[in-house]
């Protein structure tokens, strides 16, 4: 019984040791894990879940990349809609513009706005 005891108050104290260190870990400051566009660098996309379905407005520098790692999350199969060279500034002004439209996170409603825009920056590119 008294090495119970022994090993429930080591295998507490070794908890407590252990979640102190991991707060500690927490509030340390972290390194950025991937660099941010700044704010004429990388491309705005506007990528749609499913054919009606909400229109993500974000930036990134690797396209590819990025709707593998968003399709990971979703359902619905993605399509990119549109694009537009510009970084971070140029994704702002968008979500300010839709904000009316504002879904969730980057996700908007697909508004005639929106699928609006979509078409001027496809015809752009043509």
């Amino acid at each position: 019984m008294a090495n119970f005891r022994a090993s429930a108050d080591h295998a507490r104290t070794t908890g407590e040791e252990a979640l102190a260190h991991a707060l500690a870990l927490l509030a340390q400051p972290t390194p950025a894990k991937r660099r941010l566009p700044l704010p004429d660098d990388g491309l705005v996309y506007f990528i749609q879940a499913g054919e009606n379905g909400p229109i993500k407005i974000g930036t990134t520098t690797n396209l590819r990349m990025r709707v593998k790692k968003l399709q990971q999350a979703q359902a619905e199969k993605l399509a990119v809609r549109a694009l537009r060279k510009g970084g971070v500034a140029t994704e702002r002004k968008y979500h300010a513009r839709f904000k009316a439209h504002h879904k969730r996170g980057e996700w908007f409603n697909p508004a005639p706005e929106i699928l609006a825009e979509i078409e001027r920056l496809q015809g752009e590119v043509a």
